[in-house]
């Protein structure tokens, strides 16, 4: 049996069990012999001023927390959104969600894995992953090795990095878009889109006026167009997809909700346009299992939502396998996790990343960062400029301290 009808029918079949993951069995070889233990676990809430437009709602600012796991001096690094609170909450009431985190003081590196994966079926996908991350982060700097090196993805070619733009006003897409042109990037960029083809057509047609024709253009409608699984055929979906790509839309992420069986159709009758799937990705422990090949032509590695890093590389190889192509999305991140998304894409041979800096909607990280590997090349691409231990990121924690909107260390 082929890889890809191995995987069809693991969709299909009932109870499929995970086939063990070669990367977890390599990072776990090497933190074997790493006897020592995280002794410190920080939260920094960093305020982040910008409206972003989704097409099942508006979200007015945000606030992110970067996450620090310390051992033995050294620091793991990651960063995920705070969920939603009330401004009258103490610091601790705002962040008890996260308080679970205290259990791993005390471990070594691979009992905190061990731990992380025993809460896959209980605790929320993004709080496992950014703690992970964190911790192959931290396990980096203690073995002297690039993360990517631990986890087994060594490709190295820049990547180009894309430009988000969460708007549905033609004249703020347009705006935003001469933002990315200055910001040298120049070869990609996405919108969202709404599920409404008016307001769709009108915001990819401000887009490809600013980028002009060359440059890849994606969207991501979040399923507006059928929000619901449904039986009914995809006609609507096919002329909506149609009718973007002919304003020079290349790629559609996650159109709708739709069966395995409609995603092929869809993808089959659009041409040259790519469908990119995302939420059928999640979590990447399940994915991996279950993926469906016909699904699209690129899938979305999403921080924030694989749930797992080691997870995650391993669908990757799953999903190239099959001859699909990789990308890596955003979170809307603006600090530290920026740069190991970054590296995670780079390593993994992700065609393009959209996790990438925002100063301006914050510059905190900008202002306390002390070194990031990875650089912007002339053409606006990143690449690893020279591999450091971990992720390599290090940051003037007394300085972040002073600027966070709350501190609380576990």
């Amino acid at each position: 049996m082929t890889l890809s009808a191995l995987l069809i029918s693991a969709t299909h079949s009932p109870g499929a069990t995970a086939p063990e993951s070669k990367v977890r069995d390599r990072v776990m070889e090497q933190l074997r012999d790493v006897k020592t233990r995280i002794d410190g676990i920080e939260l920094y809430v960093v305020q982040v001023d910008a409206e972003r437009r989704f097409s099942y709602g508006v979200q007015p600012d945000r606030q992110h927390i970067f996450i620090r796991f310390i051992a033995d001096g050294k620091s793991g690094w990651d960063e995920i959104a705070l969920k939603t609170y009330k401004t009258e909450q103490t610091i601790d009431e705002r962040l008890s969600h996260l308080l679970w985190y205290r259990e791993m003081k005390g471990k070594t590196p691979a009992e905190a894995i061990r731990y992380l994966e025993e809460k896959q079926s209980t605790a929320d996908a993004e709080e496992l992953e950014g703690a992970e991350m964190a911790v192959l982060d931290l396990a980096g700097h203690l073995l002297g090795k690039p993360t990517t090196e631990i986890l087994g993805i060594t490709e190295t070619a820049p990547i180009s990095g894309l430009y988000c733009i969460l708007s549905d006003d033609p004249q703020t897409v347009r705006k935003e878009a001469a933002r990315a042109l200055e910001q040298n990037l120049r070869t990609h960029l996405k919108v969202k889109l709404y599920g409404k083809p008016e307001t769709d057509q009108a915001v990819v047609r401000a887009a490809v006026e600013v980028f002009g024709k060359d440059a890849y253009v994606a969207g991501d409608v979040n399923r507006g167009y059928r929000k619901e699984l449904s039986d009914a055929p995809v006609d609507d979906i096919v002329t909506a997809m149609i009718a973007l790509r002919d304003l020079g839309l290349d790629a559609c992420e996650d159109p709708a909700k739709m069966s395995g069986d409609q995603w092929a159709q869809v993808q089959e009758r659009i041409g040259t346009m790519s469908l990119i799937p995302d939420a059928p990705l999640r979590p990447a422990w399940k994915s991996r299992v279950n993926l469906n090949p016909r699904l699209g032509r690129i899938y979305n590695m999403h921080p924030s939502c694989m749930g797992s890093i080691i997870e995650m590389v391993e669908l990757s190889r799953v999903i190239r396998a099959n001859g699909k192509k990789l990308m890596v999305g955003d979170a809307s991140l603006v600090g530290p996790g920026c740069s190991a998304w970054q590296q995670l894409a780079i390593g993994m041979g992700a065609n393009w990343v959209e996790a990438i800096e925002k100063p301006q909607e914050n510059d905190v990280f900008q202002k306390c960062v002390l070194r990031n590997p990875v650089q912007r090349t002339a053409d606006g691409k990143f690449e690893v400029k020279q591999s450091q231990p971990g992720f390599g990121v290090e940051i003037d924690e007394k300085k972040l301290k002073t600027m966070t909107r709350a501190f609380l260390s576990l």
